[in-house]
């Protein structure tokens, strides 16, 4: 399994990846600024991945600002199954 933790600014998201498949756990910074160029940097982190999982472990900005963007993206690129969780 493949970790990696980017430090998105006030907010962490980790992606984990095994395979061809692949977990985000949170998408968010309490930065307004920088939001294509955090997106661009966690989809060059993935491997070609054939599905992808979202999870949100709370709703503090922080956790989940960058979320609408991300799941945009991977809709335009790919035909790819998206599950999304959210833990309160």
């Amino acid at each position: 399994m493949l970790m990696n933790v980017f430090n998105m600014g006030f907010g962490e998201s980790i992606l984990l990846q095994k395979d061809r498949e692949s977990l985000l756990v949170d998408c968010g910074s309490k930065r307004k600024d920088n939001v294509e160029s955090q997106i661009e940097w966690i989809w060059s982190c993935m491997n070609d991945p054939k599905s992808i999982s979202f999870m949100l472990t709370h709703f503090h900005e922080d956790h989940f600002n960058r979320f609408e963007a991300l799941v945009h993206l991977f809709f335009e690129i790919s035909n790819w199954t998206i599950l999304i969780i959210i833990i309160f």
